[in-house]
């Protein structure tokens, strides 16, 4: 029976070496691919990895917060009271062990600083508190002020491979970084990331040039931060990015009004006596920048110009009148009958455009009558016969920045035509309106939106051509959708910011974008009013209000977000480049300070109350 069997079961050849070779190769490979997924990962060291919830996400009871302080008051002699510990605040800390960081500073200025040992969190922060005060000189003892605190945890390693994404700059601030080394080990804060302005990529990059023959061993850290100040009357803050978050419910009108104010203050601070205002200035460093860029500057004589206008304040339009003065002093130059803005041997057609305007919105515009007539005839020789522009006015050659210098040139011809109602001019509006929008809707470019939105809406606010409407619909549209960032954030504090990590091409998350994204939403946002487009008024609304509370999160705004600034008045009101990049520059504060003027006007009472996150709708639905 079983010989039957057997011969009915076909024989199956033995298999030929090639294909046992194939399947030796393809064993070896899957083993390969296992082996790597396991030695590529992260290997953590703490007891659990990485949650995806984050300490704003969960934040430390008050209870918690004050017993910190309460060790730090002790530690430091700042309290004579015996400091009594509630062991039932250790759970809010969990049953991670921790590594306390403590740095003490004065007036912003770091005095002295230093790590406790791993262990319970109430021992390692006594350690580093004891240590750092020891390290202080006896006279620096008495200038203490402010300590600032990390209570690390969570310390995973990180393999080569995945550095780059462990400590991209979206982590800067959130989260520390620890290198060991046979010479030791050495650590950075999150919040002494900040306070130097210093990024991962340095720290790293330091560290490999230092000894390429050295193995190091590369770790990332969570940490819990809080700043606690001396004075009966200051209550410890516990910080998010050594920062309080912004909520949604906090962006309303009254709030707007002290964004606005703040940066009002920041830029009347930094006008100086003869004109001139500060570019860039460094927070970190308490220096300002050699750097200068002319279309910037004359962005803020605009700027000066507007605030003048609103408050009719005989001293903030004496304040835009010497900026203007001291700008075309600097940058003017004539030739041939012709006038430009001139830097390093540039002549951009946006400085052009920028720098007419600030004269067309001068009560003394008469006095610049002449680098007026003779700015407006090197834009006109910028148009070409299909409509597009030389965007630099001497070297024909240039094409580059049509995203940015043809829609300033525009709204210059908006604002002309407002006043003068010249149909030569508006001919030539039309001309290059159809060239550019055209080329935008093949290249589209988040930059384009806001200066054609701005240009157009003037223009159709006296014309009501479909077409301008029609353009600045689709133009909004698309930029609320491609750009703004809502959902799969990273961290809160960065939620309503304008950035595509799908196109990073579009550039880099800045305050100066959301600023110049916001003027152009609100002009879409009443044009959508003005046509009974209710949808698209909503979507455009709630985009505005998400955006002003990325700009709040960027503002300086008191002792917690300035802990380590020593020169308070140069930041007080500025703008951070971004919630990880401390720089001040011109433009951060200038474009978010005409946005929200500019809301301020066109919005009602109504508009700041709308529910502020309601499920996500899509326009035109």
């Amino acid at each position: 029976m079983r010989s039957s069997i057997q011969r009915m079961i076909p024989r199956r050849p033995d298999p030929s070496p090639w294909v046992m070779w194939l399947r030796s190769a393809i064993i070896a490979l899957c083993i390969f691919i296992l082996w790597y997924l396991l030695t590529s990962s992260d290997v953590v060291d703490s007891r659990h990895s990485d949650s995806p919830l984050i300490a704003s996400e969960i934040p430390l009871s008050l209870a918690t917060v004050r017993d910190i302080a309460d060790i730090a008051h002790a530690r430091l002699g700042w309290s004579r009271e015996k400091t009594v510990h509630d062991a039932r605040n250790d759970a809010a800390l969990g049953q991670d062990e921790f590594v306390a960081y403590a740095c003490l500073r004065a007036s912003g200025r770091r005095v002295a600083s230093a790590w406790g040992d791993r262990g319970e969190w109430q021992i390692t922060l006594g350690e580093a508190l004891d240590r750092a005060f020891r390290e202080s000189s006896e006279q620096s003892k008495n200038l203490i002020d402010t300590v600032e605190i990390d209570l690390a945890y969570n310390f995973e390693t990180v393999a080569s491979k995945k550095r780059s994404a462990a400590f991209s700059n979206i982590h800067r601030g959130v989260k520390g970084i620890e290198i060991a080394t046979p010479a030791g080990v050495k650590r950075w804060a999150p919040t002494t990331m900040l306070a130097r302005n210093l990024s991962f990529h340095r720290i790293l990059e330091d560290i490999e040039q230092a000894d390429d023959s050295i193995r190091f061993k590369v770790s990332r850290f969570a940490a819990y931060q809080v700043v606690v100040c001396k004075g009966a009357s200051s209550r410890p803050i516990e910080m998010f990015r050594g920062n309080k978050i912004v909520e949604t419910d906090e962006v309303d009108e009254a709030r707007c009004k002290d964004l606005a104010e703040g940066l009002t203050r920041w830029m009347e601070n930094q006008l100086q006596a003869d004109g001139r205002m500060v570019y860039k200035y460094w927070p970190s460093r308490g220096k300002e920048s050699q750097s200068d860029n002319p279309i910037r500057q004359f962005l803020a004589t605009n700027c000066l110009f507007e605030l003048a206008e609103e408050s009719g304040d005989p001293r903030a339009l004496d304040r835009a009148e010497r900026n203007l003065d001291y700008n075309l002093k600097k940058y003017y130059v004539a030739s041939n009958g012709m006038g430009y803005i001139e830097h390093k041997k540039k002549r951009k057609l946006g400085a052009a455009a920028l720098a007419a305007l600030a004269i067309v919105r001068s009560p003394a515009r008469t006095s610049y009558k002449e680098q007026e007539l003779e700015m407006l005839k090197a834009i006109d020789a910028a148009l070409q016969s299909d409509g597009s522009f030389h965007t630099f006015l001497n070297d024909p050659t240039r094409r580059d920045n049509q995203n940015f210098y043809p829609g300033e040139t525009l709204l210059l011809w908006a604002s002309l035509y407002e006043q003068d109602r010249d149909d030569k001019l508006l001919e030539r509006f039309h001309m290059a309106f159809e060239y550019y929008y055209d080329w935008h809707r093949e290249n589209r470019n988040p930059a384009f939106v806001p200066w054609h939105t701005m240009a157009y809406f003037k223009v159709w606010k006296i014309t009501k051509d479909h077409f301008f409407e029609e353009a600045i619909l689709d133009m909004n549209d698309w930029l609320v959708h491609e750009m703004q960032e809502l959902d799969r954030i990273a961290y809160p504090d960065v939620r309503g910011r304008f950035y595509s990590r799908k196109h990073q091409n579009y550039g880099p998350p800045h305050a100066s974008s959301t600023g110049v994204y916001l003027l152009g939403l609100a002009d879409a946002f009443c044009l959508a009013r003005e046509i009974g487009d209710s949808k698209r008024q909503r979507v455009y609304r709630l985009a505005i209000l998400r955006g002003l509370r990325s700009i709040m999160q960027l503002q300086f705004v008191d002792e917690t977000d300035m802990y380590y600034i020593s020169q308070r008045n140069r930041v007080l009101g500025g703008l951070r480049t971004t919630v990880y990049n401390n720089e001040i520059r011109i433009d951060n504060v200038e474009h978010a300070l005409m946005a929200t003027l500019k809301i301020l006007k066109v919005f009602s009472p109504q508009d700041y109350v709308w529910p502020i996150w309601p499920p996500k709708a899509s326009v035109g639905s």
